[in-house]
């Protein structure tokens, strides 16, 4: 489940890490001012990493700090989910105009990050969909569209798999790289998915695509 994606047509937009960050020794070693062979300016072993390659080793990265951020918090400290407002995309019969998590309140939260360029977001969508109609009302599922994906095609995204649980774009807020919904639960790419409990707090947080028998597994570890 370890599988993040990145917009291919966006490699400017790729999240970056901080000097302290982004290098730690056993890659700074391998930096390498040298040209190679085909007169081009090298960085050693790196040189070697396609920029897909770069770009998921960099969202891996940002991932394991979310993590480590997490569990240095304080374990008597519940991780509460930060409220929300998110615009819906007008797909599939929805009539809604809005959702937001302080309206969920006492429902088990599915909250997933996607954008429609992104390879492991349409592998896991059909599960996703299958579990929402499947979960009962005391379930709820949330698609967070990403903010530099372009309407129209996020909105066919969402028709293509038949989405009907409320599905939208995080488009206000936040910078060129990510909407406010998307900064404030420290998404590091796509997909990646919140299970938040019917009191509010975030019982477990999968990066990369989710298969049905997972998504039950979570599901049911959040609605304890």
């Amino acid at each position: 489940m370890s599988r993040l994606s990145t917009p291919p047509e966006h490699p400017d937009q790729t999240p970056s890490l901080s000097s302290a960050d982004a290098q730690p020794d056993s890659l700074a070693d391998d930096l390498d001012p040298e040209r190679d062979e085909q007169g081009r300016i090298g960085y050693g072993q790196l040189g070697r990493w396609s920029p897909v390659g770069l770009a998921v080793l960099i969202l891996l990265a940002l991932a394991a700090i979310y993590i480590i951020d997490r569990d240095n918090g304080d374990a008597n400290e519940p991780r509460v989910a930060p409220d929300f407002e998110l615009a819906l995309l007008n797909v599939n019969g929805s009539g809604n105009d809005s959702v937001t998590l302080d309206e969920l309140h006492g429902k088990t939260v599915v909250l997933n990050f996607w954008a429609s360029w992104c390879e492991p977001c349409r592998e896991e969508m059909p599960a996703f969909q299958a579990m929402s109609e499947s979960s009962g009302d005391d379930v709820v599922f949330v698609g967070v569209g990403s903010k530099t994906d372009d309407q129209a095609e996020a909105v066919a995204f969402a028709e293509e798999f038949g989405i009907t649980y409320p599905i939208g774009r995080d488009t206000e807020g936040g910078d060129a790289l990510g909407g406010q919904i998307e900064q404030d639960y420290g998404v590091p790419g796509y997909p990646a998915t919140f299970f938040i409990s019917p009191d509010g707090l975030i019982n477990e947080v999968i990066f990369g695509a989710i298969d049905t028998e997972a998504l039950a597994t979570y599901i049911a570890s959040a609605s304890d």
